[in-house]
């Protein structure tokens, strides 16, 4: 994308769903003369208040919300694929320094919600990157044991991702390692 926050910054976005379920995005934003001084990075909508992980406002290092949107009167809630049942959760490697949290969003599309996020200043021509992993999993998986099960780490703009879940929507335990670059390279690994 060209022109996101000033008419002079770049913005790269490079996503991966694997047959899990599991959403892998990594944003990359080289931010522009106009967009010095400003404050960007991803932001993620989800429709019920998220329980916020390891820690409290700008230093949480994940998220857990329900898909259920309540109250469910407010949105045409049929439950068709399970959603009462799922919930998804969200963590970001973030760059150092970087400030995550959650803001209520009232009357966002008419329906109110949350937005997740992972924000940092901008510089000018001081590319910034940030990777978000999304795991939908059923509300009876602990999100404590979601987020023991995954490891992400960051080393030389390449990304792993290792994480082993089980749950009724997986059929089957499953060790998952997922990498992906900045230069759209990526792999995924699967062993019972």
């Amino acid at each position: 994308y060209r022109e996101i926050w000033s008419h002079d910054s770049k913005y790269k976005r490079q996503m991966l769903l694997t047959e899990e379920g599991v959403l892998v995005v990594l944003d990359e934003f080289k931010p522009g003369k106009k967009a010095h001084g400003l404050v960007g990075g991803p932001v993620w909508h989800v429709p019920s208040p998220p329980i916020c992980g390891d820690a409290d406002g700008s230093t949480a290092r994940w998220f857990d919300a329900s898909l259920h949107h309540y109250p469910s009167i407010t949105r045409a809630f049929t439950n068709k694929y399970g959603e009462a049942d799922k919930r998804l959760f969200i963590t970001f490697v973030s760059p150092l320094g970087s400030e995550n949290g959650i803001q209520y969003q009232p009357k966002h599309w008419k329906n109110d919600d949350y937005a997740i996020f992972s924000k940092h200043s901008l510089h000018e021509n001081k590319p910034l990157r940030w990777l978000t992993v999304m795991i939908p999993h059923d509300k009876n998986i602990s999100v404590r044991k979601v987020a023991q099960s995954l490891k992400s780490t960051e080393k030389d703009g390449v990304y792993n991702i290792k994480m082993c879940i089980s749950d009724k929507y997986w059929k089957k335990s499953k060790n998952i390692e997922i990498l992906i670059d900045n230069l759209g390279n990526w792999n995924v690994k699967r062993k019972p």
